[in-house]
């Protein structure tokens, strides 16, 4: 998967209003060490975004489900509560 493609789309409809989600998101590639942690990783953030900006997570809900997808297709499962 390519995650850094689809990060790219968020910060293209995010960036400038909200610069702490791609803040985020730009630390959780720093600090993952593999690519399957950082897909992991970024695919939790997503979810969360429903309960903690869920305007945000309206805006990028597409790109969400196309990250969401592509993670499953490799094997890597998201379960959120």
């Amino acid at each position: 998967m390519n995650y850094e493609l689809i990060v790219s789309q968020i910060e293209n409809k995010l960036k400038i209003k909200y610069p702490e989600v791609m803040n985020t998101l730009y630390g959780i590639i720093r600090a993952g060490s593999t690519g399957g942690e950082i897909i992991s990783e970024i695919g939790y953030y997503l979810l969360s975004l429903e309960k903690i900006n869920n305007e945000v997570f309206e805006i990028i809900s597409d790109e969400i489900r196309v990250f969401l997808r592509a993670g499953n297709e490799e094997g890597i499962y998201f379960r959120y509560s």
